[in-house]
């Protein structure tokens, strides 16, 4: 399983197309659109039908495994899914080597932001001189393309102004957050996020978050395993053991057999399809944090 394809190579470069494709249907006239557009769904309809869908999040949390009972039989390819950057796209803040590496420094006109990793805490604090704010960061989200850090505050959570670029090496604003000196200190603290932006941030940075249809978050697994993209794999891993070969391909699925529209939806599910965009109104920047980093392509079976 899992074999690099160069068809997926091409229905990747598809996907990020169709990521930006607000911007381009801002540039040219407005019935632009795909030529597959009849085909092509969006993630919310796709979730509807029968069947394994990334971030779909019906299934029973019994039926998830983990990469444990996966590398039982394909080890090489679990070895090489855990060094990936999506294996590392979620952490707990207190295990971030970024923040431990890497800690947070920074003025933005009157406000002093510092954040640090030391034992088991992840110290986050902003001041202006006259107020402050402390509280521990509690998930860290992204790796190659930045990280970015949550933690609570009056009983909602919040996403910090600021997020740290590796390939930059420097802490800067986070995309899709004001690029601008906060005009007030609660402001300059963070920006709280809706129910629908923190799901979305764990469906797709984390495994099982949402099982049986409910949002749990804490008890999920960090980063996106082979389940993520495969779906639960006890009944596949069941089937295997009893000798049913055939039947057990049949319990889990591989993206490799999908048609190219499917391809794009199916890793659109988190990358966002190209009605995904459209509906929500997203352009430009907004568009582009979903994009698929450059040179990170799924290992497919």
């Amino acid at each position: 399983m899992f074999e690099r394809t160069r068809k997926f190579s091409a229905v990747l470069i598809a996907l990020v197309a169709c990521v930006t494709s607000p911007w381009l249907l801002s540039q040219r006239s407005p019935a632009a659109h795909p030529v597959t557009l009849a085909e092509q769904m969006s993630t919310e309809d796709r979730a509807k039908k029968p069947g394994w869908w990334p971030t779909k999040g019906s299934a029973p949390r019994s039926s998830y495994i983990g990469n444990a009972a996966c590398e039982r039989c394909h080890s090489d390819i679990v070895a090489r899914q855990q060094a990936s950057a999506m294996a590392r796209t979620a952490t707990r803040a207190v295990d971030s080597g970024l923040l431990a590496k890497y800690p947070l420094n920074y003025k933005l006109g009157p406000y002093s932001y510092q954040a640090a990793r030391s034992g088991q805490t992840a110290a986050y604090s902003v001041t202006d001189g006259a107020s402050n704010f402390a509280a521990p960061f509690n998930w860290a989200f992204g790796i190659r393309m930045g990280q970015s850090y949550l933690f609570d505050r009056n009983g909602g959570i919040f996403m910090a102004p600021l997020t740290y670029y590796p390939e930059a090496g420097t802490w800067d604003f986070t995309v899709d957050q004001p690029h601008t000196v906060p005009d007030s200190f609660d402001r300059a603290i963070g920006r709280r996020l809706t129910s629908a932006e923190v799901r979305g941030c764990f469906d797709c940075h984390n495994t099982a978050s949402t099982t049986n249809d409910q949002f749990q978050p804490e008890q999920s697994t960090p980063g996106v395993t082979c389940e993520a993209c495969h779906g639960p794999g006890s009944d596949h891993v069941a089937a295997m053991k009893a000798g049913l070969g055939d039947q057990g391909t049949t319990m889990i699925l591989n993206p490799k057999y999908l048609n190219p529209v499917d391809s794009i939806d199916f890793c659109g599910a988190c990358h966002r399809t190209w009605w995904d965009v459209s509906l929500s109104g997203s352009s430009g920047i907004k568009s582009m944090r979903f994009a698929l980093p450059t040179g990170e392509q799924p290992l497919l079976g």
